[in-house]
């Protein structure tokens, strides 16, 4: 699991149920955080202007709920992937086949300064996070 960041700060990630870390060269940095825990949640206090969210997508995979700020990622809005979109707001990790490095989500146009992002896993599925990519600035 890797934070790609340059020059912001990342004050500090918070992991609510069972998580682990999981080696694999085919993910962005070689590795990833993984969760079966219905309600699990990771909770990034970061600065920056945006970020990508990094997930592996595959067969009997969950659903994730997204925020940023206490608000709600949903379909269309900060340039989310419309076709992962499950309705009442929840993000679909389910494919026919594995897929890894896969941008779920791009949230733009955040202000300059600390940002909350929350992701929750919502099923007693796999979920798997790749990377979490934030922007800095809105020149990086």
């Amino acid at each position: 699991f890797f934070f790609v960041v340059k020059f912001c700060l990342i004050a500090s990630t918070l992991f609510r149920g069972i998580w682990r870390r999981r080696l694999d060269r085919r993910l962005s940095q070689g590795s990833a955080i993984r969760t079966r825990s219905r309600g699990g949640k990771l909770t990034l206090l970061f600065s920056g202007v945006g970020l990508d969210l990094v997930v592996e997508l595959g067969p009997d995979y969950g659903s994730v709920r997204l925020e940023v700020d206490g608000k709600a990622i949903r379909q269309g809005e900060n340039g989310g992937e419309q076709e992962n979109q499950e309705e009442g707001g929840e993000w679909s990790l389910a494919a026919a086949q594995v897929q890894r490095q896969v941008v779920l989500v791009e949230v733009r146009g955040l202000g300059q300064g600390p940002h909350t992002l929350k992701i929750v896993a919502t099923q007693r599925r796999r979920v798997v996070i790749d990377s979490i990519d934030v922007l800095c600035s809105r020149r990086g």
